[in-house]
């Protein structure tokens, strides 16, 4: 059966630009109705995501008309008619960044058609239909130049290289210790109820004494997994994040290797993983190692309101399930402060020399995924460029931050507006394009699930992957409905062209 009303937001002829505009940019919207339905005019419906104003900018042919408002009506003009159908267009320009949303009501001599989106982001006529998305960027946003031409090296630290040869330290938590480098790692057929305890001993020592190798092959970035202390050997069950894993080594050892580090041109970033803590920690301390008043120990404990307690066969929220890995409450003031505070997680690290942590957190907050040391680590956490973060689980209390969408673990879509959306700014690990968690990556929503928001992103992405490898994209095919799609590189748009 025949549409009433045409709209395509990945063609150009119905929207242009394709995808993700700049802040100031003309947008062009051209809706077709089927002369059937005795059109009479149609409206945009405009709106900024989770803000009470905005201000857009109306070209109506003869002038142009600036409105502050929550939500804007926008009458189309009639642009052409033949036998079949009427064309209206508007053209309009947004100032502010962020996240907006649209549909279209189209008055009718039978009565008003209310249009929204299908799940290919094509017209479709009925009632409390999902929206389009418009993702706007700073039109004076730019990626960092070391990012378009440098290349990103990921260290899992257990397993890189060992250069200490003292017996490794005592631990508060059992570990096996593999006898040989070249032996097979454990897995659930080794152990029931495998926890990823057994380690091989790489360390920071290790990373340094392998700096000549990784500038020989051009390295100008290290990722490191997470380093903390932790009972694991991935290290993402954090059990004190203010303290190296002693089989790491010490602070003074990570110094040391940031600032050769530095000296040989090599930036460090590190995974801070603040989205959830291991169940064997201090904030939390489930097996009574830490004797720190844990949550999981008293209603009384300073680390209570971190953590989200319920009738679950867990008792709390955990990350997809695992008991190990306690999500904590990331909008808790206390949480807030211990991790942005200005004797924080992040300002220690840095004033260590990290180049930057990695955001992992799920509020939105104004976090830097990356930040000068020199420029940061003692001044305001202003967003800069995000760094593979991840959202999930979000309650949409308004947080300002990086953010702007996000695929949840029960595959719902939760969206935030962000007044720094550069949210687009995506950097690759693993072979694979990892932005705001949107995993794999959604650059956008329904219309931008295969473009980049600017061309100063599309060049970090050029610079990291190479043909042949792979891309996995999330994107909102409608509520509660999350749909992946995987390709070769050859295969997927840079810029903002389609696919």
């Amino acid at each position: 059966m025949e549409q009433s009303v045409r709209y395509d937001a990945w063609d150009i002829a119905c929207k242009k630009p394709f995808g993700a505009v700049s802040t100031g940019a003309e947008i062009t919207i051209r809706l077709h109705v089927v002369k059937s339905e005795r059109p009479r005019r149609a409206y945009i419906i405009l709106r900024k995501d989770g803000v009470k104003d905005m201000t857009i900018t109306v070209d109506k042919f003869y002038s142009n008309v600036t409105y502050p408002d929550p939500m804007r009506k926008i009458l189309f003009s009639q642009v052409a008619s033949s036998f079949h159908s009427t064309t209206y267009e508007v053209k309009f320009s947004v100032e502010e960044a962020g996240l907006y949303f649209y549909r279209f009501e189209v008055e009718t001599q039978k009565g008003t058609l209310f249009v929204g989106s299908d799940k290919n982001a094509r017209a479709v006529v009925g009632d409390f239909l999902p929206e389009w998305q418009l993702t706007v960027y700073r039109d004076d946003f730019r990626t960092p130049q070391f990012l378009q031409t440098g290349i990103m090296y990921q260290i899992f630290p257990d397993r890189f290289f060992r250069g200490s040869q003292e017996p490794l330290p005592p631990t508060r938590s059992p570990r096996i210790i593999h006898k040989s480098w070249d032996e097979r790692p454990l897995y659930n057929g080794d152990i029931p109820n495998y926890e990823a305890t057994d380690f091989f001993g790489g360390d920071l020592e290790g990373i340094r004494q392998k700096l000549p190798y990784l500038k020989e092959l051009g390295v100008s970035l290290i990722y490191l997994n997470p380093i903390f202390e932790s009972a694991s050997n991935h290290r993402y069950n954090t059990a004190n994040y203010m303290a190296i894993d002693p089989y790491l080594g010490s602070e003074e050892d990570f110094k040391r290797l940031c600032r050769e580090a530095a000296e040989s041109g090599i930036r460090i970033i590190l995974d801070g993983v603040f989205s959830h803590t291991g169940s064997d920690s201090i904030y939390f301390d489930k097996n009574g190692r830490y004797n720190s008043n844990g949550a999981w120990e008293s209603h009384d404990s300073p680390y209570y309101s971190w953590y989200r307690f319920n009738d679950s066969p867990t008792g709390y929220d955990c990350w997809w399930g695992f008991p190990t890995l306690p999500n904590v409450n990331e909008t808790d003031p206390g949480y807030l402060d211990f991790i942005c505070g200005n004797e924080g997680v992040l300002r220690h690290w840095m004033r260590a020399g990290a180049f930057g942590l990695n955001r992992w957190l799920h509020t939105g907050w104004d976090l830097p995924a990356y930040e000068s040391a020199q420029e940061s680590a003692d001044g305001p956490l202003a967003p800069q460029y995000s760094v593979g973060a991840e959202i999930r689980e979000i309650d949409g209390s308004g947080w300002g931050g990086l953010f702007n969408g996000g695929v949840s673990s029960d595959a719902s879509l939760v969206w935030l507006d962000l007044d720094e959306i550069l949210a687009m700014d995506t950097v690759i690990f693993r072979g694979t394009v990892t932005g705001l968690r949107y995993f794999e990556v959604t650059v956008g929503g329904l219309e931008e699930t295969y473009t980049v928001a600017s061309v100063e992103v599309s060049d970090c992405i050029r610079g990291d992957l190479a043909a042949g490898d792979t891309y996995n994209v999330a994107y909102r095919g409608g509520p509660g409905v999350t749909t992946s799609i995987s390709g070769d590189l050859e295969d997927l748009a840079v810029g903002s062209e389609a696919v």
